[in-house]
């Protein structure tokens, strides 16, 4: 009996301390509903992790030795850095408060055929859409999101029809 109980206490063990090591970056809407009151410190986390991650970049390749840079690559290495930089600013979104931010993935999610989009994804869309992106290009990336089953780790670009009947590009996650 002892042996019964060890045998299932250490597979209890194993199955829920695989369970806690699950990735963050699997999570999608349905976990995202879960949540309640850690909706709010998920979301300081991401923006702290991403604008960190961001600001660690920006400038990281003329750091040090910009005039080796420079004769390595050429004139055209400072447009690809500046270009870069720009890029990597885009993923700082400590201009949007946490509540707002909350409350769009609340309703980004709250539309059962966005559940699948992993949170990652959907704060940059909800970002995009506070910082006053049309509703077309919203509609574009959210349809483009949803069909990908796993979800878009790289960038893509996806064209749309604005409400002039004029044909746009956009690029997410920016």
């Amino acid at each position: 009996m002892k042996r019964i109980i060890l045998i299932l206490s250490v597979l209890f063990s194993i199955c829920s301390s695989s369970a806690k090591a699950e990735s963050l970056l699997d999570k999608d809407g349905n976990y995202w509903k879960e949540m309640r009151f850690e909706k709010l410190y998920f979301l300081a986390g991401f923006i702290t992790g991403s604008c960190f991650v961001a600001e660690d970049n920006i400038d990281s390749f003329t750091e040090g030795a910009p005039k080796l840079a420079e004769t390595l690559r050429g004139q055209g290495w400072n447009e690809a850095v500046k270009i870069r930089n720009d890029r990597l600013k885009k993923y700082k979104i400590m201009d949007i408060k946490v509540g707002q931010l909350s409350q769009g993935l609340d309703k980004f999610y709250s539309d059962y055929r966005n559940q699948r989009i992993k949170i990652q994804q959907a704060v940059y869309v909800v970002a995009r859409e506070i910082r006053g992106a049309p509703s077309e290009e919203i509609t574009a990336i959210t349809e483009m999101l949803r069909a990908s089953p796993d979800g878009f780790f790289g960038g893509f670009h996806v064209d749309y029809i604005d409400k002039f009947g004029k044909k746009q590009s956009a690029t997410f996650p920016f």
